[in-house]
């Protein structure tokens, strides 16, 4: 699993944040939270964009555990299993029947191929008789037909790990000003 902690020295809003009594840590929590949120809308474009899968894939990977007024810490973190190489635009003949040249699919911001793998459609017996299956890349283990071996891409978790200062980069950037805002908001609410 990897995760990113947003935390926030409030020293040069004391003054106003004194002033919103209980509704200080209100604010700073919920300008901690914007952050948190447009953080994790970068990071899901940088992972999806790197690994070449769909950007709510990388999205719905993503979790935000976000802060409260008692507990002003905000955390992304994913974690995941290695993601099926079908994700990954896969493309071949259906089904090859040993005409083909294997399987491409995107990663790593370029095609790349398998020359071996084919794609197919696996199914297998449900306890009320009725096939389910899925659809996957596999190659075979040996010369005959079966065993057979479905093939995995990296996982949104590793790559996410591996591009957290993009994430560091956008905090940076906005989470001065969300949390600046939340609290002249909740200033203005106040004097109304």
């Amino acid at each position: 699993m990897a995760s990113a902690t947003l935390k926030l020295d409030t020293s040069q809003w004391s003054r106003a944040l004194s002033q919103l009594g209980k509704r200080g840590p209100i604010a700073v929590a919920r300008g901690l939270n914007r952050t948190a949120m447009s953080e994790r809308t970068v990071m899901a474009r940088a992972v999806a964009t790197d690994m070449g899968i769909k950007v709510g894939d990388a999205k719905s990977a993503i979790v935000v555990d976000k802060a409260t007024a008692a507990k002003l810490t905000a955390r992304l973190s994913s974690r995941g299993k290695r993601m099926p190489l079908i994700n990954f635009r896969a493309t071949g003949p259906f089904p090859s029947r040993g005409r083909g040249q294997g399987v491409a699919y995107t990663a790593r911001g370029g095609r790349q191929r398998i020359a071996n793998a084919f794609l197919a459609v696996v199914t297998r017996a449900g306890d009320d008789g009725e096939h389910a299956g899925h659809r996957g890349v596999f190659i075979r283990l040996g010369k005959k037909r079966l065993p057979i071996k479905q093939l995995y891409g990296p996982s949104i978790a590793h790559v996410f790990s591996q591009l957290l200062p993009v994430g560091e980069a956008r905090r940076n950037e906005v989470l001065t000003t969300n949390v600046g805002h939340e609290i002249q908001f909740e200033l203005s609410r106040l004097q109304a």
